[in-house]
């Protein structure tokens, strides 16, 4: 038995029995097209079908053309983007990743967890049963809804990287490199923990092993940075200024200070606790679930007792910067239960830290520090025999806490409702329509006002086509600079000024504002109103019935 492979098993196992099997087809896409999932597909969607660019991450078709967008504005995992835009023509239309990528992070997940376990324990099944109990963390699975936030296995990357160094061992640059590189081209936030893992390393070698050796391990945290700066650039989120990037809300998202006890519907004997802000019910999210917090207290004796000064001065820095991190994710309003403790708040907060500003994340690598250390603690100390029990238990207890938030996320997800995706757009004749244009255009666009149609389904129609969007969502975007576009979009209609190359679809009540005077000829097909310049409609003109009468 291979402990990491088994607890990597472990790990896409959990997933499918929550998501089934069916999300791992490349073909489905009902069930990506609510939540973020939607933009998430969309920018892959279009990016795959565009020329290079430069950066190369930028997407010229998707939401608010002739704006853009990029494929890390739609958090849609650049790196699997970048894999795979090279054999787009060889790919089926639609092709969706989202649910590989998902099982590709749980299965990561338990397999480092493993290899975390490994550097204290040498039997197979104590290495899968941690990896397994790394698993179950709920804070992974209650990210499914952002697939490039799932992959929290970079974080315990950083931590193998970090626990697995022996004092006055040769530093290994390539994997400190690496992980910078790869979180680099998955989500920032993600990015920012694992640099501050390496810099905790370095922080690590300088107190064991003398300034030279941090010195090499700085260097490379360096290099990780400059590869994660890269990797941001080419992923286009440098397309937009700072302003656009940092957002409001810095202390909505935050955690609670009672965040590791509460449980938020998900455990089967904790008691619920009252939140200070409507984010800390999702963002806020930190519950560790019973037998990672008997896990937690049984490890902190053993290391109060019986853990020799060296460990303690090894975990230091890690300890120090998951502390660090955990204070950032109270926000500068922090809240106890429902009480505010402390509340700073100020304009400078809101533009230095507004890119990060869903601070509750950043509870993640001191919750799986945690525990990785408590396991280190127990299996140290403890005879191999009375650890694996102790690890076995600790697992069970997780995974009978927690069953019933497990049990609630399948049955979502498994709801029939979770499965279906109403496409409205089914006649065949919207071939034929959309050949002669370049643009489709919504009258409104949602970021304008009322819209004739869900975004998503317009946006997948053109992108079937070859066409255009002017609307979308995507995790960041320039305000001015939207504004700006609606501006004009409103004042080209008020002018009735159409565009030859594009299809409108219109908002029924906008017809007395966007026809009389027009040269616009309009008609219904699936209960919708397309427009187009007269000139160009010959066509298509039968295709569609007339607009009936005022």
């Amino acid at each position: 038995m291979n402990g990491p492979l088994a607890a990597a098993a472990f790990g896409a196992a959990f997933f499918v029995w929550v998501h089934g099997l069916d999300v791992l087809h490349p073909g489905h896409i009902d069930w990506l097209m609510r939540s973020d999932w939607r933009f998430q597909f969309l920018g892959w969607q279009y990016f795959r079908q565009e020329p290079w660019a430069w950066p190369p991450g930028l997407i010229a078709g998707y939401n608010r053309a002739p704006l853009g967008s990029a494929i890390g504005l739609t958090d849609s995992v650049p790196l699997m983007a970048f894999a795979l835009k090279p054999l787009s023509g060889a790919l089926p239309m639609p092709f969706q990743y989202i649910g590989a990528w998902l099982l590709l992070c749980f299965a990561l997940h338990g397999a480092l967890g493993a290899l975390i376990v490994r550097l204290w324990s040498r039997s197979p099944v104590v290495q899968a049963m941690g990896g397994a109990t790394f698993v179950l963390m709920p804070t992974l699975l209650n990210r499914t809804l952002h697939p490039a936030l799932c992959a929290q296995w970079l974080v315990l990357w950083a931590i193998l990287i970090y626990c697995s160094h022996r004092s006055g061992a040769p530093v290994r640059r390539l994997p400190l490199v690496a992980c910078g590189a790869v979180a680099g081209l998955v989500h920032p936030y993600l990015a920012v923990m694992v640099l501050a893992i390496e810099v905790a390393f370095v922080a690590r070698l300088a107190l064991q092993d003398g300034w030279d050796a941090a010195a090499r391990a700085a260097d490379a945290a360096a290099l990780a940075l400059v590869a994660m700066a890269c990797g941001w650039w080419a992923s286009g989120l440098l397309s937009l200024p700072a302003t656009a990037l940092a957002r409001e809300g810095l202390t909505v998202f935050s955690m609670n200070v009672l965040g590791p006890v509460s449980p938020s519907g998900w455990s089967a004997w904790l008691p619920e606790q009252p939140i200070g802000a409507a984010g800390q019910g999702f963002e806020g999210f930190q519950y560790l679930g019973a037998g990672v917090l008997a896990l937690a207290a049984l490890g902190t004796a053993f290391a109060v007792r019986r853990i020799p000064q060296r460990a303690w001065v090894a975990a230091l820095p890690l300890a120090a910067v998951s502390v660090a991190l955990a204070l950032y994710a109270l926000s500068p309003r922090v809240t106890l239960g429902g009480r505010v403790l402390v509340d700073y708040q100020a304009p400078w907060l809101e533009a230095w830290f507004g890119m990060l500003r869903v601070t509750g994340r950043f509870f993640w690598p001191a919750a799986y520090s945690l525990l990785a250390l408590s396991l280190g603690a127990v299996l140290s100390t403890l005879r191999p025999t009375v650890g694996s029990l102790v690890v076995g238990a600790a697992l069970v207890l997780q995974a009978a806490d927690l069953h019933p938030g497990f049990a609630m996320r399948r049955a979502d997800a498994h709801a029939p409702a979770a499965r279906r995706w109403f496409y409205p757009f089914r006649s065949t004749a919207w071939d034929r329509i959309l050949a002669p244009y370049a643009h489709l255009a919504l009258i409104l666009p949602p970021q304008c006002g009322a819209t004739p149609v869900p975004f998503e389904a317009a946006a997948y129609l053109a992108s079937l086509h070859g066409l255009s969007v002017n609307a979308g969502e995507q995790s960041r975007w320039d305000a001015d600079q939207a504004g700006a576009y609606c501006d004009g979009f409103r004042a080209a209609i008020a002018a009735r000024q159409f565009d030859r190359a594009t299809l409108y679809l219109l908002y029924p009540p906008y017809r007395p504002h966007v026809l009389p005077g027009s040269t616009l000829f309009c008609g219904t097909l699936d209960g919708m109103q397309v427009c187009a310049e007269e000139a160009t409609v010959s066509p298509w003109r039968a295709l569609v019935a007339p607009l009936p009468d005022e």
